[in-house]
């Protein structure tokens, strides 16, 4: 899986996501271990390019398909139907996702995971400023466990705030989350940004247009 990674990773740096198709697609014709699949489904980098076919086989195989975590499962049935354009589905299932991550949450307020995951149900759902509220507290919650603000979590989490906002109908709290990850030392190449398929969304925006222009830091 790393490995696999590593390399799906390489092409997308550079914006080659054809390449990127071609490499997942590699193990998939020669069987995928149970293992990868969770990985893949989960994964905002992995997922997006996973042949559409793929991914209802294995979500029709339940909770099993995400490594057995219902609310996961919930979240990720959500994203591919926003992906496939299926509104309705995806404000269906982000509703399942909201109330599963409530009964989880009720243990647990503090969780800047379980947090996160509830805000993401609430951008499926349609349900925009409760999702960003959810976000910006899920972030709160790793700052005040005394995550270093430069750090690998902090630049993954800030990334995934995006995906999020973008999921919740929020372009500009979006493309502000991606100014913050650019200043790190771990952020998304411009190449990678413009062939992102979460970020479609934002493309004639003049802020993400700078932070995806040819020669950007």
């Amino acid at each position: 899986p790393g490995a696999l990674r590593d390399r799906v990773e390489d092409a997308l740096y550079v914006g080659d996501s054809a390449a990127a198709r071609r490499i997942i697609a590699e193990p998939l014709r020669a069987g995928v271990p149970d293992r990868l699949v969770p990985g893949m489904l989960t994964s905002p980098s992995l997922g997006p390019l996973l042949d559409p076919a793929v991914v209802q086989a294995q979500l029709a195989r339940g909770p099993v398909s995400v490594g057995g975590d219902r609310g996961t499962w919930m979240w990720v049935q959500g994203i591919y139907a926003t992906l496939r354009g299926d509104s309705a589905a995806a404000r269906a299932w982000g509703d399942s996702t909201r109330r599963e991550f409530d009964r989880a949450l009720r243990a647990l307020p503090d969780d800047p995971d379980l947090r996160f995951f509830h805000g993401v149900g609430l951008a499926l759902a349609g349900r925009r400023d409760d999702a960003l509220r959810d976000v910006r507290a899920s972030l709160a919650m790793l700052r005040a466990r005394g995550y270093d603000p430069r750090s690998s979590t902090h630049s993954q989490r800030l990334y995934d705030a995006a995906v999020a906002a973008v999921l919740a109908g929020a372009p500009d709290a979006a493309i502000g989350w991606l100014e913050e990850q650019r200043a790190l030392p771990l952020h998304l190449s411009p190449a990678r940004l413009r062939v992102h398929r979460y970020f479609l969304p934002l493309h004639g925006d003049p802020r993400f247009q700078r932070l995806t222009a040819e020669g950007a830091p």
